[in-house]
C-alpha cells in the first residue's frame, strides 16, 4: 500500500491512505514489513473519513464517503430537492462536493418551492386560506386580491366570486371586478335640425376598473299615421339601426368613447322630421366576460324639418363671351331631399352693362330648397364675362417649371426659415435626395420649449448639384401652393445654409400602409370609410386647382395622430393643362421614366396620358389598400402579368368584409373608359353617404342678360357608371 520511512532524529509520524474494499468476512488484516530502515515502529492508528448527512437550499443530501485518491480529491454528490420543491428553470439540479477530508463545499444548482407553496426554513409550505402562490420561485405567498377567494391551501390561483370577474390575460393580482351599471342622467339638447348633443354622467357602479368606456347606439323609428284619428298621432314600430349617415363625435360608433371625454356626444346626420332611440352603453375590461348585454340608459329624441345648409363652392367659368357656367356642391346639410335649387344673378352696380359685353362684372348667389322652404343663399361669387375669370380664394396652380429661374417660384410659394430655429432628430425614413428626420421647429421670436413644434425635414444629399438640388426643391415649389387640411402642409425651406432642408408638418403614424398594417384587426369599418374620405377630399382639392398627382397610393398618405389622412409626395405631380378638348392632360417628356404600374391607369401607362381620371384609378386601388388593411396590389404577380390582366379586363377582388357600394365605387374607379369614371366630387359624395352610394350634383348655365333674373333647375342624378364586364 505505501512505504514508510523516516529520515529525522526525533520522533514523526507519517500517515499513508487508500483505498480497501470490497471488504469480505467483515474485516481487514494489516500487516508489516521491516526493511532495514533505521527505525522503530511505536504505534498504529487506522481511521476512515465520512461528509455527514447535510440539507441546505431546499435540498437534502446523502452521508457519502470522502474522496480518496489523495488530500486534493473531490467527489461530486448529487442532492434531492425537498417536498412540494422543484429544480429552478434553467438551472441544473442541486449537487456539491466532498474533499479527502470529510468536508462538504461548493453548493451548485438550485430548488424552488411549487406554485402554491412558500419557503419555511428548509421546506416548502402549503400557502394558507386566502392566499395564493401564481408560479414556482423564491416568491412569498401573497393574499387574494379584493372580490376573489384560493383554496383550502396550497393555492395557485383565486377565483373571482359570483359575478366578478377578470380577463384570463391579466395577472392573479389584478382585482375581480364587475361589468359597470347604467350611465345616469341622459340628456339632449338640439344643435341643429338634424344634430344634436348627448350628455350624460357616469355610472352609480362603475365596476372597480378604470378602463371604464361609453359608446352610442342610435336606433330610428319607423312612423306610421292613423287617419281614423283626427290628431296625427305616432305609432312606433320596431327601432332598425340608423346606419352610416348619423356621424358622431368624439369616435364613430360602436369605437369606445374613452373615459376622458366623459360624458358627452355630438351627433349629426339625423333626418329631418324622424324619431330616434339613442342608448349610452357602459362597459369595462369584463363586461364581455358576463355573459349578457352591457347596460345603457335610452333616450328618445325628434328632430324637426330645417331648410337646407347654405351651398357651397360656388364657382364659374366662361362657356363663352356672354354666358358663364355655374356649379356648385350640394348642402352639407341638405335635410331631406332637395327638390330644385334657385340661382340669383344680377349685374354690380359699379358696372354699367350696355347689352352684352365682355369685361362686365356680375355678382351671383345660389340657394336651395326642400319642403320647409328655401335655406339661406350661398356667399357671393363675383366674376368677370371675360376669359380672365378671377374668383376669389380660389388660385390656379402654377407649374414652378414654367418659372425662367426656378428659384422665383420658390419665394413666391415656400417661406425662407433660418436654420438656427430646427432642432434635428433621429432618422425616420430616406427618399430620392436624402433623408427624412423628426425636427422640432422653434416659432419666430420665441426661446422657450413650449412654442416648438414637430416637424418632418427632408434633407439633400451633401454632394448634389444644381440641378438636382432644384429637383429637390421643386415639391416645395408645389406643396406652398396648397392649403387643404388633407393634404401635408408645408411649413418652409432652409436654402441659404447646409444642408437644404423642406420642412413639413410631422404626421405622428406615417404612411398609411405601414399604419393600415400595424392596426390590422382594430380599426372598424366607419374608421376605414373615414379615411378613404380623406383622401378624396385631398385629391378633390388637387383636382379642382388643376392639378394631377401621378403617384398617388398608400405609401404616399401620411396619417396624423388624430388619424386624419393626408395626401403627400408631390415628386412625380405636374400641372394638368387644357387642350382642344377642353380636357387637362398631362403627358410625360422623360422616357424611360419611372411609372407605379400597378396604382397607374392602363392609358397612362401606354400612351403616357396622365388626367384626374388616371388619379382617379389610383384612388380605387388606394380604396382597396385600405379595405384589405394594406395588402400589395396584385399581391406577387409581375409588373408584365399585372399590365396584361388588366389590359384583358381582369381587375383586382372584392376584399374580405367589403361592402357592395364600395366594390361598386372600386369597379367605377377602375372603367376602361377613363372619360367614364367619377370625378373626385363625385367620389366624395360617394363615399361620405356609404353604404347608400349615391352621387350628386348641380350644374347650371347661366346666361346674363341686362337686369336681374332667378330661375329654379332640378339637377339631374349622376348615376355612378358601369362596372367593366370582368372583375
Amino acid at each position: 500500500v505505501d512505504s514508510v520511512g523516516w529520515d529525522r532524529s526525533e520522533v514523526g509520524e507519517t500517515t499513508a491512505s487508500c483505498n480497501v474494499g470490497p471488504l469480505s468476512r467483515g474485516g481487514l488484516r494489516l500487516a508489516f514489513r521491516d526493511t532495514g530502515a533505521c527505525a522503530r515502529l511505536l504505534s498504529v492508528r487506522l481511521f476512515h473519513r465520512r461528509c455527514p448527512a447535510l440539507a441546505l437550499g431546499l435540498a437534502v443530501f446523502p452521508d457519502a464517503p470522502a474522496a480518496g485518491d489523495g488530500r486534493w480529491a473531490l467527489s461530486e454528490v448529487a442532492g434531492a430537492c425537498v417536498g412540494h420543491s422543484l429544480r429552478a428553470q434553467g438551472e441544473p439540479g442541486p449537487a456539491m462536493l466532498c474533499d479527502a477530508d470529510g468536508e462538504w463545499a461548493s453548493l451548485s444548482g438550485s430548488c424552488v418551492c411549487r406554485a402554491g407553496y412558500q419557503q419555511a426554513g428548509n421546506a416548502c409550505r402549503a400557502c394558507e386560506q386566502g392566499w395564493y402562490k401564481e408560479t414556482a420561485g423564491d416568491g412569498s405567498c401573497s393574499p387574494c386580491p379584493p372580490h376573489s377567494a384560493g383554496s383550502a391551501g396550497g393555492a395557485t390561483s383565486c377565483a373571482c366570486h359570483d359575478g366578478y370577474f377578470r380577463p384570463r390575460d391579466e395577472a392573479q393580482s389584478v382585482a375581480c371586478a364587475k361589468p359597470p351599471s347604467a350611465p345616469t342622467d341622459v340628456t339632449w339638447t338640439a344643435l341643429t335640425a338634424t344634430s344634436l348633443t348627448l350628455r350624460w354622467r357616469p355610472p352609480a357602479a362603475p365596476g372597480g376598473r378604470p378602463d371604464l368606456a361609453y359608446s352610442v347606439q342610435c336606433h330610428r323609428h319607423r312612423r306610421r299615421l292613423r287617419q281614423e284619428q283626427q290628431q296625427q298621432q305616432e305609432q312606433q314600430q320596431q327601432p332598425a339601426p340608423c346606419g352610416a349617415a348619423v356621424r358622431f363625435r368624439p369616435p364613430p360608433v360602436p369605437l369606445p368613447l374613452p373615459n376622458g371625454s366623459c360624458c358627452w356626444a355630438e351627433v349629426s346626420g339625423l333626418q329631418e322630421n324622424a324619431a330616434y332611440t339613442l342608448e349610452v352603453h357602459a362597459t369595462n375590461g369584463v363586461s364581455s366576460l358576463s355573459g349578457g348585454p352591457s347596460l345603457f340608459a335610452a333616450v328618445n329624441v325628434s328632430t324637426s324639418v330645417a331648410p337646407p345648409s347654405p351651398v357651397v363652392r360656388v364657382q364659374a367659368g366662361i362657356v363663352s363671351e356672354d354666358s358663364v357656367l355655374v356649379t356648385w356642391l350640394e348642402p352639407e346639410q341638405p335635410n331631406g331631399f332637395i327638390l330644385d335649387y334657385e340661382v340669383t344673378c344680377y349685374e354690380e352696380p359699379r358696372v354699367t352693362v350696355g347689352g352684352l359685353r365682355r369685361a362686365a362684372g356680375y355678382s351671383l348667389r345660389v340657394r336651395a330648397r326642400n319642403a320647409a322652404g328655401y335655406g339661406d343663399y350661398s356667399p357671393t361669387l363675383h366674376f368677370h364675362t371675360s376669359r380672365e375669370l378671377k374668383m376669389p380664394g380660389f388660385r390656379l396652380y402654377i407649374d414652378p417649371h414654367d418659372y425662367d429661374v426656378p428659384s422665383d417660384a420658390l419665394r413666391e410659394f415656400a417661406k425662407e426659415i433660418d436654420a438656427s430655429r430646427i432642432k434635428l432628430g433621429h432618422v425616420i425614413g430616406a427618399g430620392e435626395f436624402g433623408k427624412v428626420r423628426i425636427g422640432y421647429l422653434k416659432h419666430e421670436g420665441s426661446s422657450g420649449g413650449a412654442a416648438t413644434v414637430s416637424v418632418a425635414v427632408k434633407t439633400l444629399k451633401g454632394r448634389s448639384d444644381e440641378q438636382q438640388q432644384q429637383d429637390f426643391l421643386c415639391e416645395a415649389s408645389v406643396m406652398g401652393q396648397f392649403d387643404h387640411r388633407n393634404i401635408v402642409r408645408l411649413e418652409g425651406v432652409v436654402t441659404k445654409s447646409k444642408p437644404v432642408m423642406i420642412i413639413t408638418e410631422f404626421m405622428e403614424n406615417h404612411s398609411l400602409d405601414v399604419f393600415l398594417r400595424k392596426k390590422k384587426g382594430h380599426l372598424l369599418l366607419p374608421q376605414l370609410v373615414g379615411m378613404l374620405r380623406d383622401v378624396a377630399c385631398g385629391m378633390r382639392h388637387l383636382s379642382r386647382v388643376g392639378y394631377v398627382h401621378r403617384d398617388l397610393a398608400a405609401r404616399n398618405v401620411l396619417v396624423s395622430g388624430e388619424v386624419t389622412c393626408k395626401v403627400s409626395d408631390f415628386g412625380l405631380s405636374r400641372m394638368l393643362l387644357p387642350d382642344d378638348h377642353s380636357e387637362a392632360v398631362y403627358t410625360t417628356r422623360v422616357k424611360g421614366g419611372k411609372i407605379p404600374i400597378r396604382w397607374t391607369a392602363p392609358e397612362a401607362i401606354s400612351q403616357l396620358r396622365f388626367t384626374s381620371a388616371s388619379d382617379v384609378w389610383s384612388y380605387g386601388v388606394v380604396m382597396w389598400e385600405v379595405m384589405t388593411h394594406g395588402e400589395r396590389p396584385y399581391w406577387d404577380m409581375s409588373n408584365r402579368d399585372v399590365l396584361e390582366a388588366v389590359e384583358g379586363g381582369w381587375r383586382l377582388p372584392r376584399p374580405m368584409g367589403c361592402p357592395m357600394c364600395l366594390r361598386r365605387l372600386m369597379l367605377s374607379c377602375w372603367h376602361a373608359e377613363s372619360s367614364c369614371r367619377p370625378s373626385f366630387t363625385q367620389l366624395v359624395t360617394a363615399v361620405t353617404d356609404a353604404p347608400h352610394y349615391s352621387f350628386s350634383s348641380a350644374v347650371a348655365v347661366a346666361s346674363t342678360r341686362r337686369g336681374d333674373f332667378s330661375t329654379s333647375m332640378t339637377p339631374p342624378p349622376i348615376l355612378p357608371p358601369p362596372p367593366p364586364t370582368a372583375s
